[in-house]
Parts: C-alpha cells; sequence; structure tokens
C-alpha cells in the first residue's frame, strides 16, 4: 500500500509565509465557493473561488513539486477524520453504494 501523505507534516513544512497565503486562500476560496451557489452567481465570488484555489495549488506547489504529477492519497486520520485504512471512504463521503464501519479504521466494503 502506498505511504499515507501527512498535511499536519505538509503545512509544518510551509514558512510563515507560505501558511499565511494558503491560509487566506483558503478562506476566500470557501466564501467564493459558498457565494457561487446564489444564482446567478455574482461574479467576485466566481472569481475568489477560483483565484483563492489557483493560490492554494501555487502555495502548494513551492512545497510539494511533485503534486500534480504524483499525488499522495491524504491520512486524513491525522485531521481528526474517521478513514477506512483500505479505499480511504470517510463517514461523510462514504463508497458508492453505501457502507459502515466494521473496525475503528475498516468500512463493510472492503472488509
Amino acid at each position: 500500500m502506498q505511504d499515507l501523505f501527512n498535511p499536519v507534516e505538509c503545512w509544518n513544512r510551509m514558512t510563515p509565509d507560505q501558511q499565511r497565503t494558503f491560509g487566506a486562500a483558503g478562506i476566500a476560496h470557501l466564501l467564493g465557493t459558498f457565494g457561487s451557489f446564489a444564482d446567478p452567481a455574482p461574479l467576485a465570488y466566481v472569481a475568489a473561488d477560483f483565484e483563492g484555489f489557483e493560490l492554494m495549488i501555487h502555495t502548494l506547489e513551492e512545497v510539494l513539486p511533485e503534486l500534480r504529477t504524483d499525488p499522495a492519497r491524504p491520512n486524513l486520520g491525522v485531521l481528526g477524520i474517521r478513514t477506512c485504512r483500505k479505499c480511504g471512504c470517510t463517514d461523510n463521503c462514504g463508497c458508492g453504494g453505501g457502507c459502515s464501519w466494521v473496525e475503528d479504521d475498516l468500512c463493510s466494503t472492503c472488509a
């Protein structure tokens, strides 16, 4: 099995400036995502969604140049998110057709 990527370790490898940029870009992206649900979506929200996301990618690629060519499966457990050790499903993003937990870190689809 491929090693899981630790997002906390990645954050800790960022400089304080990179952390500020990434965090602020993440907030802009999230606000843009929420605002873009309006119909029609105001351009400012669409732009915030897109530009915030792009800035997050750019900042992350400074730390992880291999990000686009060799993405690793994130270890969501370090963020306190229950995750299946085999497929990576979570409580909020289950397997197609549904699944349940048979062990702390194993879903019924993968058991």
